[in-house]
């Protein structure tokens, strides 16, 4: 380290600074800080792992502002580490080259529940709940559950789009998939795929139960003869539907946003569709019909049980998003 001009004070020759490797003398080390009192003292080094916590936390949070791309050479390796506030050193002893840390970063990324955050809106599941709630005298009859499950699918589908469209998290998450795609198989690959597939069980999981929730608001069941379908399956072709407009959008947003003014499910309602919803919703009720066991007009105790089950899926969606 170089000074920068010749002195003489005492207050620099006290300096406990770094010595200059050209004069001998000491200087300013970023490292030297000062307590409220003003007496100088040397920062303590910092653990590898903490080294490793802070570049990984400030690489991941630079990626959810900016989004990740196929290269990283937008990522500066030197501006993380000066955003991380750790040493040089320290990074290079913990990651050999370059490459070494952005391995590590993806593996990181994917195991963030990537899927989790941008596909399960925590918002569609409020509308979903909160439609239900308001239209709870449809709940009567086996009509009324009918137009309402429609309903539901048609409004869920096209908020669960424009919040993937929207989202930071959703992109980094197809980016990652894409890169996996393009990985020879190697241990990293293997390692990359178990966190992306754990991520992707855990959106899975939380849909399906949600949608399981809803079944039994509305009087519906997966259809038996479908031996093999479950509340999973639902939720990983439903997704599909969705994320695939998603997918089209960004190479061709005019066709992803078209609506159409239809009543393709025969409802006797014309409502705006987009083309997520027709999809998500085909295959909703391919896979699903309504339960003979809650068949039939339903009663007032009935529709009081349907919304006691329904405030409290509101209720737990309501801190899920303040959280």
């Amino acid at each position: 380290m170089a000074c920068d001009k010749p002195s003489n004070t005492t207050a620099e020759m006290q300096h406990l600074g770094t010595l200059c490797f050209k004069c001998g003398r000491r200087v300013k080390d970023v490292s030297v800080e000062q307590d409220p009192f003003g007496r100088s003292y040397r920062a303590g080094r910092i653990s590898d792992e903490e080294t490793a916590r802070r570049m990984l936390r400030v690489a991941s949070d630079r990626v959810n502002r900016e989004g990740l791309r196929v290269s990283f050479d937008l990522l500066r390796f030197e501006d993380l580490i000066a955003e991380a506030g750790v040493a040089r050193s320290a990074v290079y002893r913990r990651w050999e080259t370059k490459g070494h840390f952005y391995a590590d970063l993806l593996l990181e990324l994917a195991g963030h529940d990537h899927p989790a955050i941008a596909a399960y809106d925590e918002g569609t599941v409020t509308l979903a709940i909160r439609q239900a709630l308001e239209h709870l005298e449809l709940l009567r009859t086996e009509d009324g559950r009918r137009l309402l499950t429609v309903e539901l699918c048609r409004l869920g589908a096209l908020q669960n789009f424009a919040a993937l469209v929207s989202s930071r998290e959703w992109p980094v998450y197809v980016t990652l998939t894409a890169t996996l795609a393009g990985l020879p198989d190697t241990e990293f690959r293997s390692s990359l795929q178990t966190a992306l597939a754990k991520s992707e069980q855990g959106f899975l999981g939380k849909m399906a139960a949600f949608y399981e929730m809803m079944f039994r608001v509305l009087g519906y069941r997966l259809r038996p003869e479908l031996e093999d379908v479950t509340s999973e399956v639902l939720a990983q072709l439903g997704a599909a539907a969705v994320e695939g407009i998603a997918l089209n959008n960004i190479a061709m947003p005019e066709i992803a946003a078209r609506r159409f003014q239809i009543d393709p499910f025969n409802t006797g309602k014309t409502a705006e569709w987009s083309l997520a919803g027709v999809g998500f919703t085909s295959i909703a009720l391919l896979l699903v019909e309504q339960d003979p066991e809650h068949s039939g007009d339903w009663s007032d105790d009935v529709l009081e049980e349907r919304r006691a089950l329904l405030e409290s899926w509101e209720n737990l969606a309501s801190d899920a998003e303040e959280a």
